[in-house]
């Protein structure tokens, strides 16, 4: 599939030489890919709410293994609900460049520890 984008084309002239640098900007093509990032989460809550509910539930299932079980589940759970939106972030809106800005590295590095404390 191709997607229509809309392309902008701009000269910019240097004053001080008679030569001229035409540049040109391209909306990013949309990505269908993201509701696959998108549904992964939910998934992952899903299931692992279902785990964590059974056992509270469920008189039978109270057992030390299945806590432990239950503990690995609560942890899932905050990766999909604090890690995972976050990575979809950067992954849809960060546009890859040959040279990121600052701000740019400033706030890979922030995801990037709140991934490593999670």
């Amino acid at each position: 599939m191709t997607s229509t984008a809309e392309v902008m084309t701009s000269t910019v002239y240097d004053d001080d030489v008679t030569s001229h640098l035409q540049v040109t900007w391209s909306a990013p093509p949309l990505r269908y890919w993201t509701l696959v990032l998108v549904v992964i989460p939910a998934l992952t809550l899903f299931g692992n709410a279902l785990v964590v509910l059974s056992v509270c539930c469920e008189s039978a299932l109270r057992t030390a293994t299945n806590y432990f079980i239950v503990s690995l589940a609560v942890a899932d759970i905050m990766v999909a609900v604090l890690v995972m939106p976050l990575a979809v972030y950067v992954e849809v809106c960060f546009v890859p460049r040959h040279s990121p800005s600052r701000r740019q590295n400033q706030c890979q590095q922030f995801l990037g520890r709140i991934a490593y404390i999670a």
